[in-house]
């Protein structure tokens, strides 16, 4: 009966040390649990030394320098995208206000030859190596006595934007139409793809 008591406790010491410490995959783990250190304690007493093996924990891994460079690479063109479209879009921002200014110009003058029921000479300053170009103002000589005062104010082009016409002057007749309709073009100085059309008639 000892004999039999004794080959019990050494099979079931070897069945938990089996499935507990040596799983099926031959993988020595450690069972980091409460009860598990009790039956270790237990065995130890009977005189059983037991190894425990405890499996290598995962390092944490740092960042290598490869993926900081492909990091690097992929904000640097996300950079690029967004300052390529915000310098698009400020370009067209720019030109877009030209065009609102022109526009204002003209109406202004029409206004003006109407009401003063004269015309209105519009001056288009299209040389390219101006300081900066501009559109003014003027009566005819025979109406000088009006005076400046009651012109239009001159407008100036933004330094980004350049101006082209087919003239450098735009007569208005005392209803403020044209005799001959001209086209003006502006263009940003910066991005030559971005351009809009003025059709005076």
């Amino acid at each position: 009966m000892v004999w039999l008591s004794g080959m019990y406790a050494r099979c079931s010491q070897s069945m938990y040390m089996e499935r507990y410490l040596f799983p099926r995959n031959g993988l020595p783990i450690l069972r980091q649990s409460p009860r598990f250190w009790r039956r270790a304690q237990k065995l130890t007493l009977k005189g059983v030394t037991i190894t425990v093996f405890q499996s290598a924990k995962t390092k944490s891994r740092g960042i290598s320098v490869v993926e900081i460079l492909i990091a690097l690479g992929v904000l640097a063109v996300i950079v690029s995208f967004a300052s390529t479209s915000f310098s698009t879009a400020n370009n067209k921002a720019e030109l877009q206000a030209a065009v609102d200014g022109v526009n204002f110009s003209i109406q202004g003058a029409r206004s003006t030859a109407r009401v003063l029921e004269t015309a209105v000479i519009m001056h288009l300053e299209t040389n390219p190596d101006a300081r900066q170009q501009s559109i003014s103002f003027s009566f005819p000589d025979r109406n000088a006595e009006l005076g400046s005062n009651a012109l239009p104010q001159e407008f100036q082009f933004p330094a980004d934007v350049f101006l082209m016409a087919d003239e450098s002057a735009v007569h208005f007749d005392s209803r403020g139409m044209v005799a001959a309709p001209i086209q003006l073009r502006l263009i940003s100085k910066t991005d030559e793809r971005i351009s809009e059309s003025v059709l005076i008639q």
